[in-house]
């Protein structure tokens, strides 16, 4: 009996440090300025978490992560978060591999708030998109310009590829 009281709690402990929660985001006021600095950190935890999980179509969760990543990056008075086309062209209309792109973007600003060309913001952005991909775990489908994207980043050809 005793040792079935000690593993119940040891298990339950494993499953916690396992589990991939995310925090709440829906719901997150964004309106002022101070409630964009306030959701900082949750964005960065955030972008940490899908830049973790594996692409899985049927994710609500990452639908939902890559909105409230819009929300802030549309909003967001301290950081200049934008997207690039060169680089948008190449992921189609993947809303998944959006949201990675995006959580890369994101990421990158806030752990680099000094940087400020926003070419470098994008190039930083699509290596860590690109190495998001190349990771098989990921289960990403590398259609013909994914590759020609992966293979740019191979070749140390990124940036003259996207001409940033």
């Amino acid at each position: 009996m005793k040792k079935a009281l000690l593993t119940l709690p040891v298990i339950f402990m494993c499953m916690a440090a396992f589990a991939q929660n995310i925090p709440p985001v829906d719901g997150v006021r964004m309106e002022t300025d101070q409630d964009y600095r306030n959701a900082d950190s949750l964005v960065m935890q955030v972008s940490r978490y899908l830049l973790s999980i594996p692409l899985n179509n049927d994710n609500h969760t990452r639908l939902r992560t890559g909105l409230f990543l819009t929300r802030w990056m549309q909003g967001s008075p301290q950081f200049n978060v934008a997207p690039n086309d060169r680089v948008l062209k190449y992921i189609d209309s993947d809303v998944d591999l959006l949201s990675v792109y995006y959580a890369a973007l994101c990421s990158f600003v806030l752990q680099y708030p000094s940087v400020k060309d926003s070419n470098t913001v994008t190039l930083n952005a699509a290596k860590e998109l690109v190495a998001y991909m190349n990771k098989s775990s990921n289960h990403v489908i590398l259609t013909r310009r994914l590759k020609k994207l992966c293979d740019a980043d191979n070749k140390g050809e990124l940036k003259s590829f996207l001409k940033l």
